[in-house]
């Protein structure tokens, strides 16, 4: 130690150690309390379909095509407004929950994934999706989405960031990975 120089050493209020520590993913798990994650505003669907997003829209073409036997393509959406304000809204709803899970990626405690909340919800949707009683892959679609945006996850510390709007989206994620199906066969 000989030559280092103990003035650039200072002393820090334990308070504000403290503060600085509630913007980590550890703080929770140190003195309980919910989590501090900085939300972004959530991204906006971009004009043009993102490779990330192209199973999910894909099954939602599929679903139009089901309903009442249209030959619904992404080119023709357009010539379609029942269609395309579905198509939009859903584009919203699957980009708020890229948003949050974007958020959140690096920012919850140890073991705790954005993985886990699209498992909670996959469960309480899937019997609906499963269901036969569907007349078109859009009435499964939308029976599934609207029960999702009224489930509430449970035990989980993004619970109070989740809301209806993303829960519709994380049917879209895991519709985007097939674990939900819109046009059953």
């Amino acid at each position: 130690m000989n030559g280092f120089d103990f003035k650039r050493v200072g002393y820090k209020p334990i308070h504000e150690i403290v503060e600085d520590f509630k913007k980590t993913a550890r703080y929770p798990s140190r003195f309980g309390g919910g989590l501090i994650i900085p939300r972004s505003p959530d991204k906006k669907p971009p004009s043009e379909i993102e490779d990330h997003e192209q199973r999910y829209v894909e099954q939602l073409i599929e679903a139009y095509q089901d309903d009442k036997d249209n030959t619904v393509t992404l080119v023709t959406l357009t010539s379609h407004p029942e269609y395309q304000k579905h198509f939009n809204r859903s584009r919203v709803r699957y980009f708020c929950a890229e948003t949050l899970r974007h958020d959140v990626r690096d920012n919850l405690p140890d073991g705790v994934t954005f993985d886990q909340v699209q498992e909670q919800v996959l469960d309480a949707v899937a019997d609906i999706c499963d269901d036969k009683k569907h007349d078109s892959g859009l009435a499964r679609a939308n029976a599934v989405t609207d029960h999702a945006g009224s489930y509430t996850v449970q035990d989980h510390p993004l619970k109070g960031y989740v809301n209806s709007q993303i829960l519709k989206g994380v049917c879209h994620q895991l519709a985007n990975v097939d674990k939900l199906k819109w046009a059953q066969e």
